[in-house]
């Protein structure tokens, strides 16, 4: 049925159609007495039931705040899995500049674009600052739903912190133009002081 939906949609041309399919067949699965459902009336069933009801579930964070350890380090599937990461995220950095840039026209005879290795670098320094931050609120993260609290409460912080920055900028803009402005004011009144008017040095 979900296969029907999607193929409908993209026949259609409706957006988010392949959506579409995917959030009804998943919908669907959650009600259990239906022949579809992922929570059958069996063992495995009751427990997988049980923990999706805990998604919405708060608890006090007892033992896992401040909780971080580098000492599985040195573990070859610690390093396999971020060796795996770090290839992923160049292949996906690769295509998506690359596609970018040949539609833009872009790219030169030999299959460059300029800024290539600038791009690469931005992109290294996004992945890095995102990364260290969820390093520092994963702790908060021993369930999904605190993890949620932790991200809307780290957007929070962040929306603020750039608020506060803007309106510095603001402030020391403004202040810039009135010193400016002052300055200004001062040289045409100290200049317009020492003028003689040429009426009356015609007339004398």
């Amino acid at each position: 049925m979900g296969f029907l939906i999607t193929s409908y949609g993209l026949m259609k041309e409706i957006k988010g159609s392949m959506i579409y399919g995917i959030l009804f067949v998943t919908l669907i699965s959650w009600f259990r007495d239906t022949s579809v459902t992922f929570f059958p009336h069996t063992t495995l069933g009751d427990a997988n039931n049980n923990y999706f009801k805990k998604v919405v579930d708060f608890h006090k964070i007892e033992s896992t705040a401040g909780a971080i350890s580098f000492t599985n380090f040195n573990r070859t599937d610690v390093w396999l899995a971020l060796a795996t990461l770090l290839y992923v995220d160049m292949l996906a950095t690769t295509g998506t500049l690359f596609t970018m840039t040949e539609i833009g026209g872009f790219i030169n005879d030999q299959g460059n674009f300029e800024g290539e290795y600038v791009a690469y670098m931005v992109d290294a320094r996004i992945s890095i600052v995102p990364a260290f931050v969820t390093i520092l609120r994963m702790p908060l993260t021993y369930s999904i739903s605190n993890g949620i609290i932790g991200g809307i409460g780290l957007y929070v912080a962040l929306s603020l912190y750039d608020w506060i920055l803007g309106l510095v900028r603001r402030f020391l803009k403004l202040r810039k133009t009135l010193v400016k402005e002052h300055n200004q004011v001062s040289a045409a009144s100290g200049g317009g002081g020492g003028s003689v008017d040429p009426s009356i040095v015609e007339v004398v």
